[in-house]
């Protein structure tokens, strides 16, 4: 049975149904072993799985780490990576720049040189609580940071 392929909103990449979670949840891609993580991604990659997320988050980075280390070592064609920028509410005032930083750690850590979506991790909501959330329409949309990562070509897409 062949892998169901859909593209991915307006982006025209081609996305794989079932993606591949590097989140720290089954632990593999955060404390697994270094041989077993590129097994399972090898082997996922062999089932035809091409979109692999993480973040940061996961692991503080050590998620990001394992797999660019695996992809590098396995040099597959065709495989999309994403990755998700959070910001507290401290970083509210700089939107840009904080944006901008965690991009670039995410790259290398994930030893590419763009990523092909890039995630915004925060919770949007119609109401603010305590920084944690995002209002609709709020600060995100008067900012130009994902325009900024865009014409830079580190995200060929970025998702709110």
């Amino acid at each position: 049975m062949a892998m169901e392929m859909r593209v991915f909103g307006r982006t025209g990449m081609q996305l794989s149904v079932l993606g591949f979670g590097c989140g720290a949840v089954g632990g593999l891609m955060v404390r697994g072993d270094p041989l077993d993580q590129e097994r399972t991604i090898a082997r996922a990659i062999a089932a035809s799985v091409n979109y692999f997320d993480t973040a940061v988050q996961y692991g503080n980075g050590k998620s990001e780490k394992n797999l660019g280390r695996v992809l590098q070592r396995l040099k597959p064609a065709n495989v999309a990576v994403g990755t998700k920028v959070r910001l507290p509410s401290r970083d509210f005032g700089g939107i840009a720049d904080a944006v901008a930083k965690s991009l670039e750690g995410s790259l290398l850590r994930l030893c590419l040189e763009r990523v092909d979506i890039f995630h915004l991790h925060n919770a949007i909501s119609t109401a603010t609580r305590s920084g944690r959330c995002w209002r609709a329409g709020g600060c995100w949309s008067r900012s130009s940071a994902i325009s900024r990562t865009r014409s830079a070509a580190c995200s060929r897409t970025s998702v709110l």
